[in-house]
């Protein structure tokens, strides 16, 4: 079953979770817990609305890259240190949507304090 937002149980309430290659019937307490956690969604994934990649920061961007680049040792494939070159990279970190949108994420992280 793909991965969704919605809990799915059996017609007898059950609900399973797949570990280590089994199935596993979860508790009450896990199946609330389970429950909280799915409602929640993932916020910093959802892309902004109104917002564009002009929003982010270009020098905030460049030192992520070359914080980046020291941390791994490195180069990093990427067509430029501002946004518009980094943007393979800034989808695959989830600071912009699979559409090149900016996520509640990547403005945490990339926009400018002014913005």
């Amino acid at each position: 079953m793909p991965r969704s937002m919605d809990l799915h149980s059996l017609k007898d309430g059950r609900v399973f979770v797949r570990a280590a290659g089994e199935n596993r019937a979860l508790t009450g307490d896990e199946i609330r817990n389970l429950a909280t956690s799915k409602a929640t969604g993932d916020y910093e994934a959802e892309a902004v609305p109104g917002a564009t990649l002009a929003d982010f920061d270009d020098e905030i961007v460049a030192e992520y890259l070359a914080k980046r680049e020291a941390r791994t040792r490195r180069k990093l494939d990427v067509d430029g240190t501002d946004a518009h070159g980094a943007m393979p990279l800034l989808k695959d970190i989830g600071a912009l949507d699979r559409h090149g949108h900016p996520t509640v994420a990547g403005i945490l992280l990339f926009a400018s304090l002014s913005n």
